[in-house]
């Protein structure tokens, strides 16, 4: 089976987790490759974790859509990397490559986050948005081998998301 050369790469970030936590990783790429680092954002909201109720997954995959064709890999992280899946089954792509990702977070049995917990870190999201992206952070880099300084580098990378996300919201 002959399959197009690769010549682009989307990268879609997880949940809560800013497309500049992998630029250092992509970045070597963009010497051979052209490379697009894709928030999860939705129009009219501020980002997918604002407010999970009102974002629109086929929207926003339609939104990727125009960038996508045959000689695109798509690479996901986490909830990016589900995105990803959802992604090839609707439009051609070159490939797909998941970092951290479930199948799915609810509707099969053998792969869901159970409800109860699911629910739980809903309402602990609502009252201590910080503090709950820290532990999600703890539970994502938990075995490596130095999960502190990955922990402190989306950290930072965060930060400057939402100073960015305060900019664009201000002009």
């Amino acid at each position: 089976m002959l399959m197009n050369p690769i010549n682009k790469i989307v990268y879609l970030a997880g949940w809560n987790t800013p497309d500049s936590f992998m630029k250092s990783w992509l970045s070597p790429l963009a010497n051979e490759l052209m490379v697009e680092l894709e928030p999860l954002l939705y129009p009219g909201y501020e980002t997918v974790s604002s407010d999970f109720g009102h974002w629109d997954i086929d929207r926003q995959i339609q939104n990727w859509s125009a960038q996508i064709d045959e000689t695109t890999l798509v690479i996901g992280w986490s909830l990016g990397g589900m995105l990803a899946l959802k992604l090839a089954q609707k439009i051609a792509c070159g490939g797909v490559v998941t970092l951290a990702s479930n199948v799915c977070f609810q509707g099969d049995q053998r792969w869901q986050m159970p409800s109860v917990q699911f629910e739980s870190f809903l309402k602990r999201y609502k009252r201590f948005p910080e503090k709950t992206e820290r532990a999600f952070w703890q539970l994502q880099v938990s075995g490596a081998q130095h999960p502190e300084h990955l922990i402190t580098a989306l950290a930072e990378h965060r930060k400057a998301f939402k100073a960015d996300q305060n900019s664009l919201i201000e002009s």
